[in-house]
This record gives structure tokens, sequence and C-alpha cells, in this order.
């Protein structure tokens, strides 16, 4: 798969796919070209995102998201 990062971004690539078991993974490119896996599989994908937040993956809440919210 093909990033479409502008030159000089310096964010990571995260995917999150369930396998064919339905069992959430998630799998990140650094930068750098490093890529992890995560170590285990997870029954959501709500899990699976809280595990990769906690190894540095960032959840941006759209900006149509946010004024809603500021909005309320």
């Amino acid at each position: 798969m093909k990033s479409h990062r502008l030159p000089g971004e310096k964010r990571s690539d995260w995917t999150f796919e369930p396998s064919s078991n339905g069992k959430w993974g998630w799998r990140v490119t650094h930068q750098d070209g490093r890529c992890e896996e995560s170590a285990c599989t997870f029954g959501t994908q709500k899990e699976c995102i809280a595990d990769a937040t906690h190894r540095g993956y960032v959840c941006w809440i759209p900006e149509a998201e946010r004024r809603n919210d500021m909005e309320a």
C-alpha cells in the first residue's frame, strides 16, 4: 500500500484490520521505515485502537466533528 504523505510529514501510518477469524490487529509503519504489528489480536476494533494508543497511535477527530462538539 502506497502512502499519500506530503513531503516532510513525520506521521506514522497506522492500519487496523480484522483477520479472517474476526479478531482485530494493528500495524504501523514509522516515518523511518520501521514496521510493527500488534503482538496479539483483539475482540473489537475499539480494544485494538486502545492498545495502539498505548504504543503511540493518536486518534485525530475530524474538523467537522470538532466543530459540532464546540457548537453543542
